[in-house]
Parts: structure tokens; C-alpha cells; sequence
């Protein structure tokens, strides 16, 4: 595989991952539950209300 065929693999494994988070995200808000990451060595916590906010700004 060359530089080209391999970026461009990585890159639709990139847009893959992040419609699956996309979708994640919009089923746990729309369930009203929590979501939890781990971001910088610290917990957050989102709620349903939090998610919305999150996928409005981005």
C-alpha cells in the first residue's frame, strides 16, 4: 500500500468512528442517559440536556 491509498483509509475510518460517536451520542440524548468520558485524565459526566447542547455546537 502506498502513502495515498493509506491516508485515504484512515480517513474514511475517521469519518466511520465519528458518525458511530454521532450516533451514540444522538441515542443516549434522545434516552435521556448519561454519557461518561474520560478526557485529559479527568471523568465527565453529560447529561441528555448536555448531549443536545453538544451536538447543537458541533
Amino acid at each position: 500500500m502506498n502513502n495515498k491509498q493509506i491516508n485515504s483509509l484512515l480517513n474514511n475510518l475517521d469519518e466511520k468512528v465519528n458518525l458511530a460517536i454521532k450516533q451514540a451520542l444522538e441515542k443516549h440524548q434522545k434516552l435521556g442517559e448519561s454519557v461518561v468520558i474520560f478526557d485529559n485524565g479527568k471523568i465527565k459526566t453529560f447529561t441528555g440536556e448536555e448531549i443536545k447542547i453538544l451536538l447543537e455546537n458541533n
